[in-house]
């Protein structure tokens, strides 16, 4: 009678062993959220993700299925993952929680990190005098399963060629329209709202789709301006970088109060649901 649990108690040791083996980073975040910056198929492709998400427990899975062919039952994930857990949160009380950001993160030095989300761990150093790829050897930011890559940059373009792409002909909302889009790749300022508006068939919501993919790339490119849901809608705003409302005729005073303090910087807070 006591063998499945003696098999269970020895598998759990085993898969832990192949982690530890991999030698992962693991923190909790600015949110007390555990996560695992973990070396995906050792060629340098870093990843990071929260420690109770699908990613993770398919690695985990990956990792006992090479090694001797085994698919690890539920147990042992559980049991695995509460020791990932507990290793996260003694790192955080001696190294202190690691602020984690969305698409684009200040340097510390004056420039930016902007994420390629390409799967590999990729970021675009930018400074000053220069931009180049990268592969960051600390965890910069956190990921959603509904952000698209980044195309892999080239050398020589101009910012002005998007406009070939809009349905802007005015020369001052051009300039307008640039500017804006240049400012949403500075961190940690205050970015201006995009307000298109225009008739029927004049493009809006194609000048929406362009400065998305630009700056923001998603499954999901617009969005339906949820009035009713608060709470959704902060998720929304919360879940990517930018973005964007189609078609939205008006705003409530509640609506463009949260839009302003989105902004801004306001924060929310939700009691976690029972799992």
């Amino acid at each position: 009678m006591g063998k499945p649990d003696d098999e269970n108690k020895t598998m759990t040791h085993r898969l832990g062993r192949l982690v530890d083996d991999t030698n992962p980073f693991l923190y909790r975040d600015e949110r007390k959220e555990s996560y695992i910056f973990y070396n995906l198929d050792g060629s340098g492709s870093n990843q990071n993700r929260p420690i109770d998400s699908s990613d993770v427990e398919d690695w985990l899975t990956g990792l006992l299925i090479d090694d001797e062919d085994m698919v690890p039952n539920s147990e042992t994930i559980l049991n695995v993952r509460r020791r990932l857990r507990a290793k996260a949160y003694a790192n955080t009380r001696i190294r202190g929680s690691v602020k984690l950001y969305n698409r684009i993160a200040p340097d510390g030095d004056g420039g930016l990190y902007l994420d390629m989300v390409d799967g590999f761990g990729s970021v675009i150093h930018v400074n000053e005098n220069r931009w180049r790829m990268d592969k960051p050897e600390k965890p910069i930011f956190r990921n959603y399963n509904h952000q698209l890559p980044l195309p892999d940059p080239l050398k020589g373009g101009k910012v002005k060629e998007i406009l070939a792409f809009v349905n802007i002909k005015d020369r001052y909302n051009q300039i307008l329209y640039l500017s804006a889009l240049i400012c949403c790749f500075i961190p940690k300022i205050e970015h201006p709202i995009f307000n298109v508006f225009g008739p029927y068939g004049s493009g809006k919501s194609s000048v929406l789709r362009v400065a998305k993919t630009f700056i923001d790339p998603s499954i999901t490119d617009l969005l339906i301006l949820n009035k009713k849901d608060e709470k959704e809608l902060i998720k929304n705003l919360d879940d990517s970088y930018c973005v964007f409302f189609d078609n939205i005729s008006y705003l409530t005073q509640d609506i463009s109060d949260l839009l302003c303090k989105s902004v801004t910087g306001a924060g929310f807070s939700v009691r976690r649901l029972w799992t």
